[in-house]
């Protein structure tokens, strides 16, 4: 999903567009659950509920936030700026979701 997004801000064929959207879209499909189960399984019993409701309210906070820093960065910088900035965000998140052990 990361590496589609970098590659997304700069490819100008519209085919190639389609794909890479095609593949970070179903990274994205199938990172979602992932993350949303492992929370779940990391949690124990009593805090269930409590995490499950703060990962939800995160992700809704991203999609209100995110669209506004997008534009923002799309506006001063380009639009193959703001992809390559968030697919390396993504890819960074990723290397420290497999570095960081988290305790729930």
């Amino acid at each position: 999903m990361g590496g589609a997004t970098v590659l997304f801000g700069f490819s100008e064929n519209v085919y190639m567009l389609f794909l890479l959207a095609l593949i970070a879209a179903i990274g994205d499909s199938i990172l979602v659950p992932a993350i949303l189960a492992a929370f779940d399984q990391l949690s124990t019993n009593h805090s269930k509920g409590r995490i499950s409701s703060v990962v939800n309210v995160v992700e809704d906070f991203g999609y209100l936030t995110a669209p506004l820093l997008a534009g923002v960065l799309a506006y001063f910088f380009g639009f193959s700026v703001t992809f390559a900035l968030f697919g390396a965000f993504i890819l960074l998140i990723m290397v420290i979701a497999f570095v960081v052990k988290i305790k729930v």
